[in-house]
């Protein structure tokens, strides 16, 4: 029980920070598909805002922000020398 109450605590204060942060909360594959939870605060999305991203809402936003990481790592990969 402390243990999720301090949990709380953290997360609240997190969210409140003027500095922007995404952390990756869990992922689980669903057959071929892989799905993940974000958290984020306000000044995340502010800075996507700032650097061109737009959405309905905050989640289409950063999940627009997800689709561009995906596709560059993706990219960023395919460049990667064979290590086999």
């Amino acid at each position: 029980m402390l243990n999720k109450i301090k949990q709380y605590v953290i997360k609240f204060f997190k969210h409140r920070s003027k500095a922007p942060w995404v952390s990756f909360e869990s992922y689980e594959m669903e057959g071929d598909q892989l799905k993940i939870e974000l958290d984020w605060n306000d000044a995340f999305v502010d800075l996507l805002r700032s650097t061109g991203y737009v959405g309905a809402s905050d989640e289409v936003i950063v999940r627009k922000w997800m689709s561009y990481m995906s596709d560059k790592i993706q990219q960023d990969m395919g460049n990667m020398p064979d290590f086999e």
